[in-house]
């Protein structure tokens, strides 16, 4: 992902108000530290034209938390243990989820601590990061200041087994999306496919045919495209 000076310096500006703070600061508060050398910057602009970066899904105002991605921190050399860290965390608990016999397995601050003997600056730390992550964590529960957390363990983490790096995460969070971009296309075209079988003259039996072939093959295909 290719980044441009301006949104560079968002990422750069969110995240170490982040590292400083402990919390993700506000539109409003990276705007005003960025808006003294670069009258032009428009915070919430320049967060939309970011790959991927929610602010373009969703309604923000100046008072509305940043969005971020870990994609986006990725590109910070001094995000680079966060992220090793958080990696730790997101092994330990796909590892704890296919080993542990329960209905419903939940990772806490508490355990995360104690085997890797983080400091309360990292606890907190990871757990919003964990807060970034997709098809790791389920319900969860905090602190106001985030000292104390824990959350569920999702199905989903079956999917990230054996990660070695951060990358690999990213990796498989392509192939999700890919995979679920590919079941979409083939269920908007048996969609238009059924529409058109319904709207055929009955009394025209070939195109009624020639549908149904369409439609059936779009069934026995869809396997082959999402494997």
């Amino acid at each position: 992902m290719e980044l441009t000076k301006y949104q560079l310096l968002y990422i750069q500006t969110v995240y170490d108000d982040f590292r400083e703070n402990l919390q993700w600061p506000t539109f409003r508060q990276v705007q005003r530290k960025i808006l003294p050398t670069h009258r032009d910057f428009r915070v919430i602009e320049v967060a939309k034209s970011i790959e991927d970066n929610q602010a373009a899904h969703f309604y923000h105002n100046l008072d509305s938390p940043t969005t971020i991605t870990l994609k986006e921190i990725h590109h910070l050399p001094e995000a680079e243990q966060d992220l090793a860290d958080l990696l730790k965390v997101i092994r330990y608990s796909v590892e704890k989820y296919i080993t542990e016999d329960k209905e419903r397995v939940r990772v806490t601050s508490e355990e995360v601590s104690q085997k890797w003997h983080f400091d309360e600056t990292v606890i907190r730390k990871i757990f919003q990061l964990l807060g970034l992550t997709t098809g790791i964590i389920g319900s969860s529960s905090n602190s106001l200041d985030n000292k104390i957390w824990s959350f569920e363990v999702s199905d989903s983490a079956i999917d990230f087994q054996d990660l070695k790096s951060i990358d690999d995460y990213f990796e498989r969070l392509d192939e999700r999306k890919k995979s679920y971009q590919a079941s979409r296309s083939s269920q908007i075209a048996d969609s238009a496919t059924i529409e058109k079988i319904a709207q055929a003259d009955p009394s025209d039996i070939k195109a009624i045919g020639v549908s149904a072939l369409e439609l059936s093959a779009g069934y026995y295909n869809e396997p082959l495209t999402q494997s």
